[in-house]
């Protein structure tokens, strides 16, 4: 299966590169990885935030449970430009398994114990 890139996909990766060489540019990348807490408090303080306010944490969700309503396609494309960028911080790992929960149960919220339920089934699946 090939990924064809739209006009609105590319718009989307010239978005999330320039605010990444805006917020994480390589001189703040290069204080992340000597911070004693190892960046925690830069993705906290700022990166984190700034992900929120673009829209990003929620890009791949549907719109009824707060998201952006895209799919998997433009997430891959804003993943792509991150990594690109060397962003710090826990952006895929927690964006993988909240992709299939709606899926699976779209009117549902999550509570703690019901997501650790959901997840060792969603591992055990794979």
């Amino acid at each position: 299966m090939s990924l064809a890139l739209t006009e609105e996909h590319l718009a989307l990766a010239d978005s999330v590169r320039g605010w990444a060489g805006h917020t994480a540019p390589p001189t703040a990348i290069r204080s992340v990885v000597d911070a004693d807490d190892h960046g925690a408090a830069v993705y906290r303080d700022a990166l984190r935030p700034g992900l929120a306010a673009q829209g990003l944490l929620g890009l791949h969700l549907p719109e009824a449970l707060g998201g952006q309503g895209y799919g998997l396609p433009e997430l891959a494309v804003a993943t792509e430009e991150l990594g690109r960028a060397m962003v710090p911080g826990g952006f895929l790992p927690r964006r993988s398994p909240a992709r299939s929960w709606p899926a699976r149960s779209p009117a549902v919220r999550p509570t703690p114990r019901s997501w650790r339920a959901w997840s060792r089934n969603w591992r055990r699946a794979r």
